[in-house]
C-alpha cells in the first residue's frame, strides 16, 4: 500500500521513540486488515490513476493485482457510456475533482469487469491524507442484485396490478366501522356497484355500507365482528344496490388484519357478483320446493324407477314405509322394497314398460310386517314417445283391508387478495408454463401448489380433445392475431381425479417494455354445477309436468281467497267437471251445505299453520252424489315469504269412511262384551276359591285334627312316624289350598273392602318385596262400591302398582282416595323417572300401551275415566276415576 512513512519522531528517540514506532506498525497493521478484509471493493486513486486496492477488488472485477495498478479508473472498468448516457471518463473527472475541493461523492456507477460483463455499483469516494499528499479512496459496492430485485418488484406490482383489475369483482381495504371506510378499492367497483373507486374511497360520495341493502346492514357486520373476535376469515352472502337502483347479490370474503401487538388495523378482502347464481339456485329451489311440497303433500308414497328397475326418486313417505331398507335410491326396487335379490315375477312395472298400459296390483310390504300396498305404475317419457322410466303411486290399504278383514270375521265370528377470491387465478409465460396459481385454482385442479406451478398447462390439464386446439389458440394470443377470446372463453379443465370441469375464463396480457406479451394472466370461474343446475331445473320442471298430468290422485291449488287456481285431470274426474267450469269458482262452491261453513273456519288455519294432513270435507259431484274426501297440503310461498297458492291433494275416502264407521260400531260392543266378561271372570274365580277355602280347606283341617289325635292313641313308633308324615303332607295340601285360593281372588277385598284391601295388598307386595316406601291416604268416609266397580278399580290399582314398582325406579309412591260428590278417585303418583306421554301415541302395539289401553277401556265401561300425567325424571301420577 502507498504511503508516505517517516523514520523519526517529533519526541526524539529513546524508549519513547520504540513506543511510537510501535504504535505505528500496530495501527498500520489494524488499517491493513480492514482495507483487506472489507466485503466492497477499496480503491487508493492518485491523479487520476489506481496505485492500490484490496483483495475484494479483484475478486469483484475479475483479475490480478498487476492487471488493476497503474490503470485508470474509467478504462477499461467503465463502459463508454453511463446509464445517463454521459462519457465515462468525463464524468469520472468531475466526480473526482469535486471530491478533491472537499466534496465527499456519492454515487451509482456502471462497472464493466476484466470480461467485459457489466454490473451496477454503487461508489463512495472521500480524500484521503497519507503524509503530506491528498489521494482518493473509492469504495465500490456491487448493487446487482438490489437492481434486479427493485426490477422484480416493480414487475410483481404491475402483475398485482392487472391481476387485481383482472378480477371479476374487486379487493379492498377498510376500516372496522360502521360505514366500512375504503381506505383502497380496485377499479372493478365500477363494474360491480356502478360508483366509481374514488366515490367510495374514504366516503368520498357515498359510503359501501350505503350501497348494502338495508335488510342485510346487520348481518353483515354481525358476522364479520364475530369473525374478527376470532381472528378467523369470514364469507358472506348479501345484496348490494347499485347506482342505478339495481339489487344484485355478492359474494364476500375477507379477514381482520392485526398489528405486532393484536391490535385491529382494518380488514381485508374481496367482493364479487354472484347475481346469476343465486338467480339460477333460487329458480331450481323454487322448482325443487314445488316439485318436493307436491310430494310430500301427497299421503300415498311415490317412487321413480327407471327401465333397469333402479330407483331414482321417492317421497318421505315411501322412505317412512321402507326405513330399514334406506337409503333407497340408487338400489333396484325388488331389493328395497321386498328384501330380495330377483325381480318379481311378474313385475307390474316391467309390465307396463313392454305393454304400455296402466297397471294396478296389490303388494305385500317388506318380509315381517304386515303392510299391504295397492300400486299403480304411470310412465314418463321422453320428448320421443319412449318411456325412460315409470312414477309408482303407492297407497298404504294396510287398515283398508284390515277394516275388511275385521268385518268379514266380525260377521262371520266378531395471498390474500388472491386467495380470497371465489375465481381461479392463474398466470402462464410464454412456453404455456404455469407462472402463478392462488388457492382457488389449487382447489379447482385438486393439486398442491408445488405441483403445478412449473407445468406446461396445456400438458397437464386439459383433456386429450381440446389440448390442440387450447394451444394453438394460445399461440394466436401470443401473436396478436386471436383478441377475441382475451376477455370471454370457455373450456373444460382436467382434474387430479380425472374429472372434467367447464371453466369461464377471463384473460389479458402482461407486455415487457418494448411491447412483448410475456405472460398470459387468466381469471376461471367453475361453471360445472352451475351448468348442472340448469339442466336439473329443466329436467325436474318436465318431471313434475308429467307427474301432475298423469298422476291418479287429484290435485288443486286455491289463491289466498280459496278460489281454484289450479286442477289437474283427476280432480275434474272425481267431480265430472271441466276445467272451465271450476276454474276462479270458490272451493266452498262445490262442497255439500254442512262443509261450506266448515272450510270458511278451516281455511284460515290452513294459511296460519301452512300445512294440513288428512282434512275431510264432502263434495258434492256435478251429479247431485256427495263424495267424502281427505285433503293433504302445503302453502307455497313467494321469494318473500308471502302467501302464493296452496298445493294440496285430493283422496276419494268414500268406502274407506264408511268401512270404518262400521268397524267401529263393532268394536264398541266388543269392548262392552270384553268388560262384562272380565267381571264374570273375577266374580267366577272368587266363588270357586269361596268354596276351596270354605268346603276342601275345612275338610282338610278336620283330616289333620284327627290324625293328630290318632298319633296320641299308637305307640308304636313306625306307626307314629308314619302319621306325622302323612300330618306334614296334610300341612303342605292345606298351604298350596290357600296358596291357590289366594291366586284365583284375593279374599281381602271381599272382606274388608277396597281401601283395606288395597293397602294391604300394597304393603304385601310393593314394599316388603321391593323395599319402596309406600304412603297410602284416604279422604273419604267408608265407600260404598258395587262389587263390579270393586273388582274392576282393585285390579286396576293392583296392575299400575306392579308397573310401577317394576319400571319407575321410583323411592316413594302415594296412593290417594278421594270421594268428589258421587265420583270417587284413586289417584297414583311416583318420584320416579317418568316419561313423556305423547309416546303412548307411538307405541300403540306395545305390551305397556296395550294395558293401559284394555284398563281404559274397562273403566270408561263403567262409566269412568283413566287420566294420566308424566314427564321425564319428573315423576308420573295416574288418575282413575268411578262413579259409586
Amino acid at each position: 500500500m502507498a504511503t508516505d512513512r517517516h523514520n523519526s519522531s517529533a519526541f526524539g528517540g529513546g524508549k519513547s521513540q520504540s513506543m511510537a514506532n510501535a504504535n505505528l506498525k500496530q495501527a498500520e497493521t489494524f488499517y491493513r486488515a480492514l482495507f483487506d478484509y472489507a466485503n466492497d471493493a477499496i480503491f487508493l486513486i492518485d491523479n487520476d490513476i489506481f496505485i492500490d486496492c484490496n483483495s475484494k477488488t479483484l475478486e469483484i472485477y475479475g483479475c490480478s493485482r498487476g492487471q488493476i495498478i497503474g490503470k485508470s479508473p474509467h478504462a477499461p472498468f467503465s463502459p463508454e457510456l453511463q446509464s445517463d448516457g454521459r462519457n465515462s471518463k468525463e464524468k469520472a473527472l468531475e466526480k473526482i475533482t469535486a471530491c478533491l475541493n472537499g466534496e465527499p461523492q456519492i454515487f451509482e456507477w456502471l462497472h464493466r469487469k476484466f470480461n467485459g460483463d457489466l454490473f451496477d455499483a454503487e461508489v463512495s469516494l472521500n480524500p484521503v491524507v497519507l503524509g503530506n499528499k491528498t489521494y482518493i479512496m473509492a469504495i465500490v459496492r456491487d448493487i446487482t442484485e438490489r437492481k434486479n430485485a427493485e426490477h422484480a418488484l416493480r414487475e410483481s406490482k404491475r402483475e398485482l396490478s392487472t391481476l387485481i383489475s383482472n378480477l371479476p369483482g374487486f379487493v379492498y381495504r377498510c376500516k372496522n366501522d360502521k360505514k366500512w371506510t375504503m381506505a383502497f378499492i380496485s377499479d372493478g367497483c365500477t363494474a360491480l356497484t356502478g360508483y366509481a373507486a374514488d366515490d367510495l374511497k374514504l366516503n368520498n360520495r357515498v359510503s359501501y355500507n350505503d350501497t348494502i341493502h338495508k335488510d342485510d346492514r346487520k348481518s353483515v357486520w354481525d358476522s364479520v365482528q364475530a369473525a374478527v373476535k376470532k381472528d378467523q376469515p369470514f364469507q358472506l352472502i348479501y345484496r348490494i344496490i347499485t347506482a342505478d337502483k339495481q339489487i344484485k347479490w355478492v359474494w364476500e370474503q375477507g379477514r381482520g388484519i392485526f398489528d405486532n401487538m393484536g391490535n385491529l388495523l382494518g380488514l381485508e378482502g374481496f367482493i364479487t357478483n354472484i347475481t346469476e347464481r343465486v338467480k339460477t339456485e333460487q329458480e331450481l329451489k323454487a322448482s325443487e320446493s314445488l316439485l318436493t311440497t307436491t310430494f310430500d303433500s301427497i299421503h300415498d308414497g311415490i317412487s321413480i324407477i327407471d327401465k333397469d328397475q333402479n330407483i331414482i326418486r321417492t317421497n318421505s313417505i315411501m322412505e317412512k314405509w321402507f326405513e330399514p331398507m334406506m337409503p333407497l335410491v340408487g338400489k333396484k326396487c325388488y331389493q328395497a322394497f321386498h328384501n330380495s335379490d330377483v325381480p318379481c315375477e311378474p313385475c307390474p312395472t316391467m309390465a307396463y314398460i313392454k305393454t304400455g298400459k296402466i297397471e294396478t296390483e296389490t303388494i305385500q310390504g317388506l318380509p315381517g310386517t304386515d303392510k299391504i300396498f295397492e300400486m299403480t305404475v304411470c310412465p314418463i317419457k321422453t320428448e320421443n314417445g319412449q318411456i325412460q322410466s315409470v312414477i309408482q303411486l303407492i297407497q298404504d290399504v294396510t287398515e283398508r283391508r284390515k277394516s275388511d278383514i275385521a268385518i268379514r270375521e266380525e260377521r262371520d265370528k266378531a395471498q390474500r387478495y388472491l386467495d380470497v377470491a371465489a375465481v381461479m387465478l392463474m398466470a402462464l409465460d410464454k412456453t404455456g408454463k404455469v407462472t402463478l396459481i392462488n388457492k382457488k385454482g389449487c382447489e379447482i385442479l385438486g393439486y398442491p401448489e408445488d405441483q403445478i406451478i412449473g407445468k406446461i398447462w396445456f400438458e397437464h390439464f386439459l383433456p386429450d380433445c381440446h389440448k390442440a386446439h387450447v394451444k394453438e389458440t394460445f399461440k394466436q394470443i401470443l401473436a396478436g392475431t386471436k383478441k377475441d377470446v382475451l376477455e370471454n372463453h370457455i373450456n373444460p379443465i382436467l382434474t387430479k381425479s380425472g374429472q372434467e370441469k367447464l371453466i369461464h375464463w377471463h384473460n389479458s396480457v402482461i407486455k415487457d417494455d418494448y411491447g412483448n406479451i410475456v405472460t398470459i394472466l387468466s381469471s376461471g370461474e367453475d361453471i360445472t354445477e352451475r351448468i348442472k343446475t340448469q339442466n336439473a331445473l329443466k329436467e325436474s320442471e318436465e318431471q313434475f309436468r308429467l307427474f301432475y298430468e298423469k298422476s291418479p290422485l287429484g290435485y288443486q291449488s286455491l289463491d289466498i281467497d280459496g278460489n281454484i287456481f289450479e286442477v289437474n285431470p283427476a280432480w275434474l274426474d272425481l267431480l265430472g267437471y271441466t276445467k272451465e267450469e271450476v276454474i276462479g269458482k270458490n272451493f266452498a262452491d262445490f262442497l255439500s251445505p254442512s262443509n261450506k261453513d266448515l272450510f270458511k273456519e278451516r281455511f284460515p288455519h290452513f294459511k296460519e299453520k301452512g300445512s294440513v294432513r288428512n282434512i275431510p270435507f264432502e263434495f258434492v259431484r256435478k251429479d247431485g252424489k256427495h263424495i267424502i274426501v281427505e285433503i293433504d297440503g302445503n302453502i307455497g310461498h313467494d321469494e318473500q315469504g308471502n302467501f302464493k297458492q296452496t298445493h294440496c291433494v285430493v283422496r276419494d275416502v268414500t268406502e274407506k269412511k264408511r268401512a270404518e264407521r262400521e268397524l267401529f260400531h263393532r268394536q264398541e260392543r266388543l269392548r262392552a262384551l270384553s268388560s262384562e266378561l272380565a267381571i264374570a271372570e273375577e266374580q267366577e274365580r272368587h266363588r270357586i276359591a269361596a268354596g276351596m277355602h270354605d268346603d276342601i280347606g275345612s275338610k282338610l283341617a278336620l283330616a289333620k285334627l284327627e290324625l293328630q289325635s290318632l298319633m296320641q292313641t299308637v305307640s308304636k313308633e313306625s306307626i307314629k312316624t308314619s302319621l306325622e308324615k302323612q300330618c306334614d303332607t296334610l300341612n303342605s295340601i292345606i298351604a298350596s289350598v290357600r296358596s291357590l285360593t289366594f291366586e284365583l281372588s284375593d279374599p281381602i277385598l271381599y272382606e274388608i273392602g277396597f281401601e283395606a284391601a288395597l293397602e294391604s295388598w300394597m304393603m304385601k307386595n310393593i314394599v316388603q318385596p321391593h323395599g319402596i316406601n309406600c304412603e297410602f291416604i284416604s279422604e273419604a268416609k267408608k265407600l260404598n262400591l258395587e262389587e263390579r266397580t270393586k273388582i274392576t278399580l282393585f285390579k286396576a290399582a293392583r296392575e299400575i302398582l306392579t308397573n310401577t314398582a317394576k319400571h319407575a325406579q321410583a323411592d316413594h309412591i302415594t296412593v290417594k282416595v278421594n270421594k268428589r260428590g258421587d265420583l270417587v278417585d284413586v289417584m297414583i303418583s311416583d318420584d320416579g323417572v317418568g316419561f313423556d306421554t305423547a309416546i303412548l301415541a307411538d307405541a300403540a302395539t306395545s305390551t305397556e300401551s296395550f294395558g293401559l289401553s284394555y284398563l281404559r277401556d274397562r273403566l270408561e265401561h263403567l262409566g269412568g275415566k283413566l287420566s294420566i300425567k308424566s314427564k321425564p325424571q319428573k315423576g308420573t301420577q295416574v288418575t282413575m276415576t268411578v262413579p259409586q
